[in-house]
């Protein structure tokens, strides 16, 4: 995670495939169940996709895909909330733990406003504005790791990975700098 606000000793769920089957069996899923799951017609969105499939097989879970065009998609999952899971990229543009949480999680932004997974939880919503309003970096960071344990427990979202980003630039090229918002600006770029 690249949020300052994140946690550092943030602990996963622990892999645990018979945890799992339990679990399921005792939300009333012996026999696990059929899912529909849309994703965008691109390897990038695709492969990870088919392997989501072929682990949630292994409790019991049947991963029916839906590969669609990424119009449709965006309409469907960002406008309609029209999904039972999905495969979602996220960038955030920002390294503040606000662009994203509360956006993505906060119930004041349902209905096409960024909480695409229909999350309503007074107790999250409650963490998340006063982490918005919160200046003390430190308070913050506890505010936030609280969040994230609800997101975790609740399992509103799995984060699966997290994509490196390069930036290469010829040694005659001065000015360009690497910046938290992750905008690159040429404006004062010059070569020597």
């Amino acid at each position: 995670m690249s949020c300052p606000e994140y946690p550092t000793d943030f602990k996963a769920n622990p892999y645990d495939l018979e945890k799992a089957k339990t679990l399921l069996a005792g939300a009333g899923y012996p026999d696990g169940f059929t899912v529909k799951m849309k994703t965008i017609d691109s390897p990038t969105y695709t492969k990870p996709t088919e392997i989501i499939q072929a682990q949630l097989k292994k409790i019991g879970i049947n991963i029916e895909i839906e590969i669609m065009e990424r119009g449709k998609y965006m309409d469907d999952v960002t406008n309609k909330s029209d999904f039972d899971i999905t495969f979602w990229a996220i960038v955030a543009k920002v390294p503040d733990a606000d662009f994203c949480q509360y956006s993505f999680f906060h119930s004041e932004n349902l209905k096409g406003k960024g909480n695409y997974m229909g999350i309503n939880n007074p107790e999250l919503d409650k963490l998340l504005s006063e982490g918005r309003a919160c200046l003390d970096l430190e308070k913050r960071k506890e505010i936030y790791a609280k969040a994230c344990e609800i997101i975790k427990e609740e399992t509103m979202l799995v984060p699966l990975f997290m994509a490196k980003r390069t930036l290469a630039a010829n040694t005659n090229l001065t000015g360009l700098e690497l910046r938290p918002d992750n905008l690159r600006r040429y404006i004062y770029a010059d070569w020597k």
